[in-house]
Protein backbone atom coordinates (compact mmCIF):
# COMPACT_ATOMS: atom_id res chain seq x y z
CA UNK A 1 0.00 0.00 0.00
CA UNK A 2 1.13 3.67 -0.69
CA UNK A 3 0.34 6.45 1.18
CA UNK A 4 0.75 9.90 -0.79
CA UNK A 5 0.72 12.70 1.75
CA UNK A 6 -0.66 15.63 -0.45
CA UNK A 7 -1.65 18.09 2.15
CA UNK A 8 -0.40 18.46 5.85
CA UNK A 9 -2.19 21.16 7.36
CA UNK A 10 -5.28 21.59 9.30
CA UNK A 11 -8.21 23.16 7.84
CA UNK A 12 -7.06 26.57 7.00
CA UNK A 13 -3.83 26.58 4.30
CA UNK A 14 -0.54 28.17 5.77
CA UNK A 15 1.25 30.05 3.06
CA UNK A 16 4.35 31.65 2.96
CA UNK A 17 8.35 31.46 3.97
CA UNK A 18 7.74 29.40 7.24
CA UNK A 19 5.84 26.67 6.05
CA UNK A 20 7.95 25.42 3.13
CA UNK A 21 9.60 22.10 4.36
CA UNK A 22 6.24 20.37 5.05
CA UNK A 23 4.05 22.10 2.96
CA UNK A 24 0.82 24.62 3.47
CA UNK A 25 -1.73 22.46 2.12
CA UNK A 26 -4.81 21.06 3.88
CA UNK A 27 -5.03 17.66 5.06
CA UNK A 28 -5.12 15.09 2.05
CA UNK A 29 -3.97 11.37 1.63
CA UNK A 30 -4.11 9.54 -1.19
CA UNK A 31 -4.21 5.80 -0.67
CA UNK A 32 -3.35 3.18 -3.57
CA UNK A 33 -2.95 -0.37 -3.28
CA UNK A 34 0.56 -2.55 -4.39
CA UNK A 35 0.97 -1.77 -8.20
CA UNK A 36 -2.00 0.47 -9.17
CA UNK A 37 -1.38 3.76 -10.76
CA UNK A 38 -4.17 5.72 -9.27
CA UNK A 39 -5.07 5.72 -5.84
CA UNK A 40 -8.15 3.77 -4.73
CA UNK A 41 -9.24 5.92 -2.15
CA UNK A 42 -8.44 9.68 -1.38
CA UNK A 43 -9.24 11.14 2.16
CA UNK A 44 -9.69 14.84 2.29
CA UNK A 45 -9.87 16.52 5.56
CA UNK A 46 -9.65 19.96 4.57
CA UNK A 47 -12.56 20.78 6.57
CA UNK A 48 -10.74 18.98 9.54
CA UNK A 49 -10.38 15.63 11.54
CA UNK A 50 -11.57 14.07 14.70
CA UNK A 51 -9.22 12.28 16.73
CA UNK A 52 -10.20 9.39 18.16
CA UNK A 53 -9.48 10.44 21.64
CA UNK A 54 -13.01 12.42 21.09
CA UNK A 55 -15.01 8.88 20.08
CA UNK A 56 -13.92 7.32 22.89
CA UNK A 57 -13.80 10.22 25.54
CA UNK A 58 -12.41 10.69 28.62
CA UNK A 59 -9.17 13.04 28.99
CA UNK A 60 -7.29 10.10 30.12
CA UNK A 61 -4.17 9.38 32.85
CA UNK A 62 -1.74 12.10 30.99
CA UNK A 63 -4.70 14.58 29.72
CA UNK A 64 -4.34 13.78 26.32
CA UNK A 65 -7.16 11.54 26.22
CA UNK A 66 -7.96 7.72 27.08
CA UNK A 67 -6.24 5.06 25.60
CA UNK A 68 -9.28 2.53 25.02
CA UNK A 69 -8.31 -0.92 24.40
CA UNK A 70 -10.43 -1.00 21.11
CA UNK A 71 -8.39 1.89 19.80
CA UNK A 72 -4.96 0.09 21.38
CA UNK A 73 -6.31 -2.85 19.62
CA UNK A 74 -6.88 -0.99 16.34
CA UNK A 75 -3.08 0.10 16.42
CA UNK A 76 -1.58 -3.16 18.11
CA UNK A 77 1.12 -4.32 15.72
CA UNK A 78 0.62 -1.99 13.22
CA UNK A 79 3.66 -0.86 10.51
CA UNK A 80 2.34 2.56 11.13
CA UNK A 81 -0.26 5.46 12.57
CA UNK A 82 -1.01 8.23 10.93
CA UNK A 83 -2.49 10.47 13.40
CA UNK A 84 -3.90 14.06 13.39
CA UNK A 85 -1.38 16.07 15.80
CA UNK A 86 -2.75 19.16 15.53
CA UNK A 87 -2.35 20.54 19.59
CA UNK A 88 0.77 21.16 21.54
CA UNK A 89 -0.11 20.19 24.92
CA UNK A 90 -0.06 23.53 26.40
CA UNK A 91 -2.83 24.16 23.68
CA UNK A 92 -5.13 21.45 24.81
CA UNK A 93 -7.44 23.76 27.37
CA UNK A 94 -7.85 26.29 25.10
CA UNK A 95 -8.59 24.70 21.45
CA UNK A 96 -9.96 21.33 23.43
CA UNK A 97 -13.65 21.85 21.52
CA UNK A 98 -12.29 21.28 17.98
CA UNK A 99 -11.76 17.53 18.67
CA UNK A 100 -7.64 17.80 17.64
CA UNK A 101 -5.33 15.49 19.15
CA UNK A 102 -1.90 16.61 21.55
CA UNK A 103 0.85 15.05 19.38
CA UNK A 104 1.82 13.06 22.01
CA UNK A 105 -1.02 11.00 21.88
CA UNK A 106 -0.78 9.41 19.21
CA UNK A 107 3.25 8.38 20.17
CA UNK A 108 2.03 7.01 23.31
CA UNK A 109 -0.76 5.18 21.56
CA UNK A 110 1.80 3.26 19.09
CA UNK A 111 4.29 2.23 21.89
CA UNK A 112 0.72 0.71 23.61
CA UNK A 113 0.47 -1.09 20.90
CA UNK A 114 3.76 -1.98 19.19
CA UNK A 115 2.97 0.01 16.18
CA UNK A 116 6.46 0.41 14.34
CA UNK A 117 6.16 4.06 13.66
CA UNK A 118 3.87 7.22 13.50
CA UNK A 119 3.44 9.58 11.10
CA UNK A 120 1.84 13.06 12.90
CA UNK A 121 0.01 14.86 10.07
CA UNK A 122 -2.70 17.45 10.36
CA UNK A 123 -0.80 19.81 11.58
CA UNK A 124 -2.04 23.24 12.73
CA UNK A 125 -2.04 25.86 10.37
CA UNK A 126 0.34 28.36 12.45
CA UNK A 127 2.47 25.81 12.86
CA UNK A 128 6.10 26.86 11.39
CA UNK A 129 8.38 24.19 10.16
CA UNK A 130 11.39 25.12 12.17
CA UNK A 131 8.22 24.21 15.33
CA UNK A 132 7.73 20.80 13.54
CA UNK A 133 11.22 20.06 13.27
CA UNK A 134 11.50 20.53 17.40
CA UNK A 135 7.85 18.55 17.46
CA UNK A 136 9.59 15.54 15.60
CA UNK A 137 12.56 16.41 18.20
CA UNK A 138 11.33 16.17 20.76
CA UNK A 139 8.60 13.02 20.41
CA UNK A 140 10.87 10.94 18.10
CA UNK A 141 14.22 10.46 21.08
CA UNK A 142 15.55 7.86 19.25
CA UNK A 143 12.96 5.02 21.07
CA UNK A 144 10.12 3.09 19.69
CA UNK A 145 8.39 3.76 18.15
CA UNK A 146 9.91 5.76 15.28
CA UNK A 147 8.44 9.22 14.38
CA UNK A 148 8.42 11.48 11.87
CA UNK A 149 6.07 14.19 10.65
CA UNK A 150 4.23 13.76 7.80
CA UNK A 151 5.22 16.54 4.57
CA UNK A 152 3.70 17.49 1.12
CA UNK A 153 4.65 15.09 -1.66
CA UNK A 154 5.99 12.63 0.22
CA UNK A 155 4.87 8.66 -0.38
CA UNK A 156 4.58 6.23 2.27
CA UNK A 157 5.09 2.59 1.05
CA UNK A 158 3.91 -0.38 3.43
Amino acid sequence: MRIAFCGVRGSTPAPGIDFVRYGGHTSCLALAHDGAPAPSLILDAGAGLMSVTSLLGGPGEDGFGEYHPAAIELARDADALVHDAQLFPEELAAEADFGHSVADYPVELARRAGTRSVVLFHHHHHRTDDALDGLAQRLGGGSAPEVSVATEGVVLEL
